[in-house]
Formats: C-alpha cells, sequence, structure tokens
C-alpha cells in the first residue's frame, strides 16, 4: 500500500497533468513538500532563497524533477511516507506513454 503521501503527489501530478503541466510529478511534490512544511509561497521561496515567481514555476510543474532546487531536494527526505521512486516512475511512465503500473 502506497503512503499517504506519496498517493497525494499522485493525484495533485494527475490533476497537474490535466492542466497541461510539463512535469506534473515534480510540481505536485513541490506542493507537497511547501504544504508539509506549513509554508506560504513567499516564506517558501524565503527559505529556498529563490524569488516567488519561481516557487510558482516550481509549483506549476515547469520544472523537471532533475532541476529543483537541491534544497527541495534535501527537504523532500523529511517526506517519510514518499516514495520518491514511484512517483518518478510515474513522471518516466507519463513521458514516454507507458501505461501506469497498477
Amino acid at each position: 500500500m502506497r503512503g499517504d503521501t506519496t498517493a497525494a503527489v499522485e493525484r495533485v501530478a494527475g490533476w497537474l497533468r490535466s492542466d497541461g503541466a510539463a512535469y506534473p510529478c515534480a510540481g505536485a511534490l513541490v506542493l507537497a513538500l511547501r504544504g508539509h512544511l506549513g509554508l506560504t509561497q513567499e516564506s517558501f521561496a524565503d527559505d529556498l532563497g529563490v524569488p516567488l515567481g519561481r516557487v510558482e514555476a516550481l509549483e506549476n510543474g515547469c520544472v523537471p524533477i532533475g532541476a529543483l532546487p537541491r534544497r527541495v531536494d534535501e527537504q523532500l527526505l523529511s517526506l517519510s511516507d514518499l516514495d520518491l521512486l514511484a512517483i518518478c516512475d510515474l513522471e518516466q511512465q507519463w513521458r514516454s506513454g507507458e501505461p501506469a503500473l497498477g
């Protein structure tokens, strides 16, 4: 069974994908992290040391997982029930057109 965070990220990624996001899984990961930290976009931008517009781009799925800020990568490890490999696999499946695995 998937952890609650993984399932939530997958759902949000699906919504972002249906809205046309280029990198929906990355956007969903950033949204989950900000929610976990309980930060506003402004305070999250300050925490990451990036402009507010960059946070908006990250959350909208405009940035690939491999280009997320290092601080995001580090903080994602605090999400104990997140299966990051499953999220990366989902992104790869969507990009390659492979059917999703159950």
